[in-house]
């Protein structure tokens, strides 16, 4: 089922949102974003130099491989399940 086919879904990208590539960031310079701290991103020079950058990299040349580097990363988190795990109220700390 498509994002389009269900009333209560909504695509974080809307120009592109069945396509894995750049145009989330071209949305966040654009302030097209659903969540504030995907706009909050925008408000830092740092990240938004990085935005900028791959906003414009329409062939996935330095994008691609970070993502793909990035997942592969974050793949290796031991994510704790059940009663091993938690939710935490503050996430800077363990309940």
């Amino acid at each position: 089922m498509h994002y389009y086919e269900n009333p209560r879904k909504v695509p974080q990208d809307h120009v592109t949102p069945d396509v894995l590539d750049v145009q989330y960031y071209t949305n966040v310079l654009n302030n097209r974003v659903l969540f504030f701290c995907d706009y909050s991103l925008s408000t830092d020079p740092v990240a938004k130099a990085t935005m900028q950058l791959y906003s414009t990299d329409f062939e996935n040349v330095l994008w691609r491989p970070k993502f793909i580097a990035t997942m592969q990363k974050l793949s290796q988190f031991k994510v704790l399940t059940g009663t091993q795990g938690q939710i935490r109220k503050a996430c800077s700390a363990v309940n």
